[in-house]
């Protein structure tokens, strides 16, 4: 449930919208350093799906072909209701940027 969103200024010539919800979803991906966010079904969906294209990943020889298989993972969980999220205090939570997600999955990946 989206509760509020803010537009900031990251740049004169640029806005980036930052949309802050209440409440994780099950299929959102938890983002943080709490240990607990490994338990949540979007995080077990997440590594499930890690584990899966790790060796595809792994094969691949070029930056390109790795950034393929990363944008796919994001884009695959994005349109089956997934979201990055990152707590933000107050009980709420902010929606990461495309490039965050792909961040973590290509980390995750790696390791």
């Amino acid at each position: 449930m989206v509760i509020m969103s803010a537009v900031l200024n990251l740049f004169p010539s640029q806005k980036s919208e930052i949309l802050v919800i209440s409440q994780p979803s099950e299929k959102d991906i938890l983002c943080g350093k709490d240990k607990t966010f490994n338990q949540h079904r979007g995080n077990i969906r997440f590594r499930q799906l890690i584990e899966l294209h790790g060796t595809l990943y792994a094969a691949a020889e070029s930056k390109q072909a790795k950034m393929r298989i990363t944008r796919g993972i994001v884009v695959s969980l994005q349109n089956n209701g997934s979201r990055f999220i990152h707590p933000c205090g107050d009980n709420t939570w902010t929606i990461l940027p495309d490039q965050k997600a792909r961040d973590k999955t290509s980390h995750a990946l790696r390791f």
